[in-house]
């Protein structure tokens, strides 16, 4: 969390600076006043948007035990606890190479009951907005090597195997 608030403050400067530097060509109307309003308007939407999902998505931490999964979803002060316990057919292992980091792993679960909703009303309102409040499947957070989310699974799944060893 202090990471994304430090990316926040960072967008939010850029801003402020796009709009000292740029926002001058905006008035008085000349010939360059679209030019620099493509550029002040584009960039201020990306920044806020930024800004926005920076701060606005949850930190979300799995502690796996043998058949059971805890989910602690946590913003700023706000937590949100609940439990998963699969069965063996609920569990796989995806691998991911979307992003530029390379390949990851993850555990998805495919949920027989959907995610209950946290008490608070603001959480609630963060995790619909970013898109965690309704969902069927529950992806973990990714694993680098392989060998390490399939021992993962292996205890969540009771099988317990030492990382590596096949």
């Amino acid at each position: 969390m202090p990471l994304r608030v430090l990316l926040a403050c960072l967008a939010f400067g850029l801003l402020v600076v796009l709009w000292i530097e740029l926002g001058a060509g905006l008035w008085p109307l000349s010939a360059l006043t679209p030019f620099f309003a493509i550029i002040v308007v584009g960039g201020s939407g990306v920044l806020l948007s930024f800004i926005a999902f920076s701060v606005a998505g949850p930190d979300e931490r799995w502690t796996v035990r043998p058949g059971v999964v805890d989910v602690e979803q946590r913003l700023f002060d706000r937590r949100h606890l609940f439990r998963v316990s699969p069965d063996h057919g609920d569990c796989q292992l995806v691998k991911s190479d979307t992003s530029d980091a390379g390949e990851s792993w993850h555990i998805v679960i495919q949920l027989k009951t959907p995610i209950p909703e946290p008490q608070d009303t603001l959480f609630r309102l963060l995790l619909g907005l970013s898109g965690r409040k309704s969902r069927a499947r529950l992806y973990s957070p990714s694993f680098s090597r392989e060998e390490r989310a399939q021992h993962a699974l292996d205890v969540l799944l009771g099988e317990r195997r030492e990382p590596g060893s096949e």
